[in-house]
């Protein structure tokens, strides 16, 4: 059994590496950095010293910035009442949180019970608590 653990947790560490490195060929990510670097190569000296381009380039950085402050405000998460709502299902908060904990705790239990320990335990609850 343990042989078989081993096996499993080798592939997915290969398989995650190999995807990690093979990633941005697959993707096209390279040719698009590289297309950008194309079209971003900087500007002579004498067009940067202008006052209108300046102004310009603070114009873009105020948009960027707000820009970023609407995508954060925006991912800051969903309330977990819409959430479960979303899920299609009729629970109240008060029952997700308890269902939720009833989980984990079976989890915590699994874990201890089926020879893995306390740290296994532990490990599968925080899991859990990072899924929820």
């Amino acid at each position: 059994m343990q042989i078989i653990a081993v096996f499993f947790l080798v592939t997915v560490a290969f398989g995650g590496t190999a995807y990690v490195f093979l990633y941005p060929y697959l993707s096209g990510e390279r040719k698009t950095a590289q297309r950008i670097q194309n079209v971003a190569k900087p500007e002579p000296l004498a067009r940067v010293a202008r006052g209108p381009q300046k102004s310009r380039r603070d114009a873009v950085e105020s948009q960027l910035k707000d820009f970023e402050e609407r995508r954060k405000k925006h991912n800051k998460g969903t309330p977990i009442s819409v959430r479960i709502t979303r899920a299609g299902l009729s629970w109240s908060k008060r029952q997700f949180w308890i269902i939720s904990a009833i989980i984990g705790l079976a989890m915590s239990v699994f874990g201890f019970l089926s020879g893995g320990g306390l740290l296994v335990s532990v490990v599968l609850v925080i899991c859990w608590s990072v899924i929820v």
